[in-house]
């Protein structure tokens, strides 16, 4: 299961990518003195729409086999066991789960509004003490 982005999220990086890269181009493709600061942003362009394209392929968060997995393009890979969540805290619509070793952020105003229900559901499976959860019923 993916936890999705929002489609704000694609259309706003692919816009910002096409127009970069558009006004590089044309830039570059002028008969004028080419100078270094027209790749620079070819590359801001470029940039942009590999962030698009691996963004639409592998989505905000992984759900597989009772861990979450958060992809990014320029950053690492995060990964939490669900099993090792001993508290998770809100504030301000992002949700820290916390293990023994680490703190895993996500961010909910990043995520579709159908995946944020699955993602409550999921969060709601966990046996954690009241105390320790806002999902507590």
């Amino acid at each position: 299961m993916k936890l999705k982005f929002k489609k704000k999220r694609f259309i706003y990086n692919l816009l910002l990518g096409v127009f970069w890269t558009g006004i590089a181009l044309d830039s570059i493709l002028e008969l004028e003195k080419i100078r270094w600061t027209k790749y620079i942003v070819l590359g801001l362009g470029i940039s942009y729409l590999a962030k698009f394209l691996y963004e639409m392929k592998y989505q905000y968060i992984i759900i597989k086999d009772g861990t979450l997995q958060r992809s990014g393009l320029f950053h690492f890979h995060r990964k939490i066991n669900l099993k090792e969540v001993y508290a998770i805290k809100e504030i301000q619509g992002t949700y820290y789960l916390k293990t023994d070793k680490t703190v895993f952020k996500i961010d909910t105003d990043l995520i579709d509004t159908s995946s944020l229900l699955h993602l409550h559901s999921l969060l709601k499976e966990l046996d954690l003490p009241a105390n320790k959860t806002p999902f507590y019923n």
